[in-house]
């Protein structure tokens, strides 16, 4: 591991810490930096701001498990993805309830990009045009994220198995049609 890493690491830990006395909108980098005993110039080298390292903190739960779904595996791969947010349930739910936002675009983005490849990959023929493949991308991408901070801002009391089986039965009915779609060319 890097010494970059290791120092993004300890600012990260001081974060999720600090998560426990009060809430996100109230820490400060002071905060984080005095919990790290790192100073200011430290954090200010790796990170912009606080919201600088929380993307951080995404990325490196998340960004591998992204990077390596594809249409065959997204599923067993969005499972991987909710046992991690589960994993550091307290800075989710926290960070959430906060600042959704942040979060909503964070892994709508993500989501989009995977389900755009999904969409391409079933349509062969190209026979969807442009604007309906991102329309189908978007309202998939924001269902999804709906799911996902639901179970967040509820403290993910469901269970993420349940709600991937679920989720898995959603999509496979919506690629049923799109492809029936496809072959009649109603899409």
């Amino acid at each position: 591991m890097t010494a970059s890493t290791i120092t993004k690491n300890i600012l990260s830990e001081s974060l999720k810490k600090l998560l426990y006395e009060k809430p996100f909108n109230k820490i400060t980098v002071l905060d984080i930096t005095k919990k790290s005993g790192l100073n200011r110039q430290t954090f200010y080298y790796h990170f912009e701001d606080k919201f600088e390292l929380i993307k951080w903190i995404y990325n490196n739960d998340l960004l591998h498990i992204s990077n390596e779904t594809t249409l065959y595996n997204w599923d067993i791969k969005l499972l991987e993805g909710l046992k991690v947010l589960k994993k550091q349930k307290h800075f989710y739910v926290c960070v959430v309830k906060c600042d959704e936002n942040y979060f909503k675009s964070y892994f709508f983005n993500v989501v989009k990009k995977l389900f755009l490849k999904g969409i391409n990959k079933i349509d062969i023929e190209n026979t969807l045009d442009i604007k309906n493949i991102d329309f189908f991308a978007t309202y998939f991408s924001h269902g999804m994220c709906g799911i996902i901070l639901d179970w967040i801002r509820n403290g993910m009391k469901d269970d993420e198995e349940e709600i991937t089986k679920r989720l898995k039965s959603l999509v496979d009915n919506i690629k049923a049609y799109v492809v029936e779609g496809l072959k009649n060319k109603d899409c």
